[in-house]
């Protein structure tokens, strides 16, 4: 592949692909406006705020920095049993982009699929 088309292609499209995305504030309000939706409309918008609170740490708990600790690990590989985590279906538009601009080779992809396969990570 050549250098002209991996810069003057491929990482402005990358670049267009986050900023619509991640750095997007519409993206943000829609998740926002729709996440507000669903509290209205399973009712739990305006509830107890010591039911909101204990929900809030629940969530929060969640939320992981480094490894996961055994228990944690456990949860995960129940949920990806389930189909509920891992079930994206661009995840490997998003490789093959990466390989193509240079960000990672092959062998790369190939480790971080395995990875994920085996060691569930």
């Amino acid at each position: 592949m050549s250098a002209a088309y991996k810069n003057l292609f491929l990482t402005p499209k990358a670049g267009a692909q986050v900023a619509k995305t991640v750095l997007s504030p519409t993206t943000h309000m829609r998740n926002f406006l729709s996440a507000t939706g669903f509290s209205l409309a399973n009712g739990t918008l305006f509830v107890n705020p010591k039911l909101f609170a204990e929900a809030a740490a629940t969530a929060a708990k969640t939320v992981q920095f480094g490894v996961r600790s055994p228990k944690a690990m456990e949860e995960y590989r129940e949920m990806l049993e389930l189909g509920v985590v891992n079930s994206n279906t661009k995840m490997g538009d998003y490789l093959s982009l990466l390989k193509d601009i240079g960000a990672v080779e092959m062998d790369q992809i190939m480790q971080m699929v395995c990875l994920k396969i085996w060691l569930d990570v």
